[in-house]
């Protein structure tokens, strides 16, 4: 689902930036490169709860990120962007939130 959902809207976000003229990471973040060597040092239900954990907390902050664009944005492009993706970031969100239940 990650792959399959996420590939075609980083895509998208790529061709946009490319007719804006803006620039997007195309590395993570310290942040995220941390936890990308923490991971590979944890197995079994640590790894899996340090893993779902991040992505609950990586989702609520992309909705965000997208509400306010939605609410202040002036850019009509960004805005079509956000509100095509942001009911499947929601959805993860949900599947995210639903095993980090069943873990806890």
């Amino acid at each position: 689902m990650m792959i399959a959902d996420h590939s075609p809207a980083q895509a998208e976000l790529e061709s946009l930036a490319g007719r804006l003229d803006f620039d997007i990471p195309s590395t993570p973040d310290t942040a995220h490169q941390s936890r990308a060597v923490l991971l590979q040092s944890l197995s079994g239900n640590v790894f899996d709860t340090t893993y779902i954990g991040g992505q609950v907390r990586d989702h609520k902050y992309t909705i965000s990120i997208f509400d306010e664009e939605l609410q202040y944005g002036n850019n009509l492009e960004i805005i079509n962007y956000a509100n095509k993706y942001l009911p499947m970031i929601q959805s993860h969100l949900k599947e995210a939130q639903d095993i980090d239940d069943l873990l806890h």
